[in-house]
């Protein structure tokens, strides 16, 4: 399974949210880590009605993020998470005085982050949210000589 550096940053209305928002961000995503990690483990589970039952008491962050997504709660549970659990805490951080929270790591190199950058929006207060994918970028391109 091939994997890459993910790159995203969140824009808040002020110093306070932002802090608020850094500490918000890391509980959704190491809280997404461990979802995708018991998802994996519980992939196999027979009845998916047990399976989102455990996974909402688990994870209720996450549950909260996956039910704004059409077509994806209380269906097949082996491979409708794929791409939407692909969280990093890798590196999650702000600058003292600024309003951006910035996140990167090493995902899925399929994952879609459309989806945790609206939830972003939906549920911290960001004001504006954006991701990039290494595999989006040509790192020469971005050297000026």
């Amino acid at each position: 399974m091939g994997e890459c550096n993910y790159y995203g940053k969140a824009k808040f209305k002020n110093n306070a949210d932002a802090i608020e928002g850094l500490e918000r961000i890391k509980e959704f995503f190491e809280e997404g880590v461990r979802a995708h990690e018991w998802w994996q483990d519980h992939r196999n589970v027979k009845y998916r009605s047990t399976f989102w039952q455990e996974f909402e008491k688990k994870f209720p962050i996450v549950a909260d993020y996956l039910k704004t997504q059409t077509n994806v709660w209380d269906t097949d549970h082996n491979n409708s998470l794929a791409g939407l659990l692909s969280f990093t805490t890798e590196s999650i951080e702000r600058k003292d005085g600024c309003r951006i929270v910035q996140f990167y790591g090493e995902v899925w190199h399929c994952a879609d982050w459309d989806a945790i950058i609206e939830y972003l929006k939906y549920k911290f207060a960001a004001i504006d949210v954006g991701w990039i994918s290494e595999e989006d970028i040509r790192p020469f391109d971005c050297i000026n000589v």
